[in-house]
């Protein structure tokens, strides 16, 4: 089996079971404390992204998340651009997102979409202005497919968009950071030199590794 269908399989399952749990870890009483959590969580991820700049100031014209689960971050992020669109490998997933959608996205700004796990075909060159991933790339299953996956952002990001992946650049510490029930699709480490090795390859521009204030995982962040 592929990787990319092992975690498709992976997280149909994780979607039917406790999507809230297996995307945050964390048990949620009440839908509102999950979404509650992705505002947190973008907060904390544009300041990251952007240290420079005023979280309010930022404004984008067409935002792509991938690996958007149910939309924890999704109803939030979208408030930082005219459109949305949410991609998953998981048809539960989107199908969970949707639901949501009439009560957190009145505006109705965000579209969810099924995706591959491989690229973004559905996409054409240069659609989004913020190409933005959290918490996904380190559940691909191995190196080649991240990296045909940051080749095709590449692809559909526009000459003045940024792009905002987060990849985990150091191994795991067994005893604080693993979780077993992520083994069988859990990426192998990409360190720092051979992602920016990679992104100067493939062209990037002005590709930088930003280091999460967690340990074994960075953003390498790229565009104006």
């Amino acid at each position: 089996m592929n990787s990319s269908l092992r975690s498709t399989e992976f997280w149909e399952r994780a979607a039917k079971k406790d999507p809230y749990y297996f995307i945050t870890n964390k048990k949620y009483r009440r839908d509102s404390e999950f979404f509650a959590s992705g505002i947190v969580s973008i907060d904390k991820n544009l300041a990251e992204i952007f240290p420079d700049k005023d979280i309010e100031d930022l404004s984008f014209d067409s935002i792509l998340e991938i690996g958007c689960g149910v939309g924890r971050e999704s109803f939030y992020l979208c408030d930082f651009g005219k459109r949305l669109y949410g991609i998953d490998i998981s048809k539960t997933m989107i199908k969970k997102a949707i639901e949501f959608q009439r009560e957190y996205d009145p505006a109705d700004k965000i579209r969810f979409e099924v995706t591959n796990g491989i690229n973004f075909k559905s996409f054409d060159d240069s659609s989004f202005d913020f190409v933005y991933s959290n918490i996904t790339m380190q559940h691909t299953g191995d190196i080649a497919t991240v990296f045909s996956n940051l080749t095709d952002i590449n692809r559909i990001l526009r000459s003045d968009g940024v792009a905002a992946v987060l990849i985990r650049t150091k191994e795991l510490k067994k005893d604080i950071d693993h979780n077993p029930m992520f083994d069988e699709i859990d990426t192998p480490p990409i360190s720092e030199k051979e992602l920016l090795s990679f992104a100067a390859k493939a062209k990037f521009r002005n590709p930088r590794i930003l280091p999460q204030r967690e340990v074994v995982t960075s953003w390498l962040v790229w565009g104006v």
